[in-house]
């Protein structure tokens, strides 16, 4: 599951990028970055987070996948 949200904590906003999996195991795995929303730091962040989660080897669903 991938979630991209924004969330305030007294007068600064933060943006929350998010991936979740799960796997047949019963394992998770999460990977998360929060970044101060409207600054040079969100576009690193956004960066980050996207050039890990391409990096990801994650398992087909499909059998022989």
């Amino acid at each position: 599951m991938l979630t991209d949200t924004t969330y305030r904590v007294k007068e600064k906003r933060y943006r929350v990028m998010q991936l979740l999996v799960a796997t047949r195991a019963r394992a998770l795995y999460t990977l998360r970055v929060d970044m101060p929303k409207g600054t040079p730091d969100e576009r690193r962040g956004t960066s980050l987070f996207k050039g890990a989660r391409a990096r990801l080897k994650v398992g087909s669903t499909q059998p022989g996948g």
